[in-house]
């Protein structure tokens, strides 16, 4: 249960390295789920433990989307980092996306 304790302060501290390699960040996202309203905890890890609280820090690199999530189970907690390379994401124009939506 220490654990619990400093998941956002561990979190900020990726963050704040992550911010230093890539320059600032582009947006953070914060989903909650309508229960974390309704439930009193002493630690502000509990809800991310539980899995009803999710954060996501987004920064663009050169031709790579970096994201940084904390998330969490019964188990604990977790700093996901994950790269994506902007030049592996199809584009598609109006006319494709016309057929593949006419296909679903």
């Amino acid at each position: 249960m220490q654990q619990l304790l400093n998941c956002i302060k561990k979190y900020k501290k990726v963050r704040k390295l992550l911010t230093y390699k890539y320059g600032s960040y582009k947006y953070i996202r914060e989903e909650k789920d309508p229960v974390a309203e309704d439930l009193i905890t002493a630690s502000a890890c509990y809800p991310i433990a539980l899995g009803i609280r999710k954060i996501t820090t987004y920064w663009a690199h050169g031709r790579y989307l970096i994201s940084s999530k904390l998330i969490g189970d019964r188990e604990g907690y977790y700093i996901e980092i994950a790269y994506t390379d902007n030049n592996g994401i199809k584009k598609y124009n109006k006319s494709q996306k016309a057929k593949i939506i006419k296909k679903l």
